[in-house]
């Protein structure tokens, strides 16, 4: 059956991974039966991979959209802010463009504008400042687009994201935990009867939540409570870039290399 996008871009990320991290060349990947998703054949046994994904969604207007998405937009304004204010000459120093309150309701065609138009007379107005107050761009109800300067060290524009609670996503290390338990229980369970005739089970697992790149490997791994009872062996995170992160494994594939380096 045709696999999704999701299934293709983490089998590839993982093929890669195999070659150019573990440097394995006798193995190979064939699609399954769903379950699982594919089969690593390597030296006579065979191994379920499995991919799933974990994202978080927000509201926007009416809709549901995967925070990703909305993070990916904020990145582009600040992006268009930075190449305007280069353009014009008057970038000097570092400036965050941050989101406060929650997550601020605005039309990229409609509000684009005034918000660009706001940053680019802060950026020219506080030039020669080592560093400027805060700046309401565009405001939401609580949500709100701000603006800031800190020094004059480095000539940037840069976003984030700042909770309703006033810190940078609070507990992040606990919700991303939540995410993942969640799949790999999920897994966990579709994956038990097939588990007693294949050597492993390797899970995939697409990284849709942007909160993720900023958390250490190390401590998402004290949170995968699903991992102690259950079939699979090894979790490798799958990011954006398509860098591969093991989050735990167990089984090793090649004798020769040193499991721990794994990253």
């Amino acid at each position: 059956m045709p696999r999704s996008e999701s299934e293709e871009y983490c089998k590839d990320a993982f093929e890669q991974f195999l070659c150019n991290v573990l440097h394995l060349n006798d193995f190979k990947i064939e699609e399954g039966e769903d379950p699982p998703d594919y089969w690593l054949l390597h030296k006579g046994k065979r191994y379920v991979v499995e991919v799933t994904q974990i994202f978080d969604s927000i509201a926007d207007g009416s809709k549901m959209i995967p925070r990703l998405a909305y993070f990916d937009r904020e990145k582009r304004l600040a992006g268009d802010i930075e190449q305007e204010a280069r353009a014009e000459g008057c970038l000097r120093g570092r400036h965050y463009i941050v989101f406060k309150g929650g997550y601020p309701r605005y039309d990229p065609k409609r509000d684009k504008r005034q918000i660009v138009d706001g940053a680019i007379q802060y950026i020219r107005e506080n030039a020669t400042k080592e560093n400027a107050g805060e700046r309401i761009l565009f405001r939401d109800g609580r949500a709100r687009i701000v603006i800031s300067k800190s020094a004059n060290d480095e000539d940037y524009v840069v976003t984030g994201i700042m909770g309703v609670k006033g810190g940078w996503q609070v507990d992040l290390v606990k919700e991303v935990g939540k995410f993942l338990n969640k799949a790999v229980s999920k897994k966990q369970a579709k994956l038990k009867s097939i588990s007693k005739s294949c050597d492993g089970v390797f899970l995939l697992v697409q990284n849709r939540h942007v909160s993720v790149e900023s958390v250490d490997n190390t401590e998402l791994l004290s949170c995968l409570s699903a991992l102690t009872k259950g079939v699979i062996d090894g979790v490798f995170l799958i990011q954006t870039d398509r860098q591969v992160l093991k989050l735990v494994n167990s089984i090793t594939l090649n004798t020769s290399y040193d499991n721990s380096k794994d990253t």
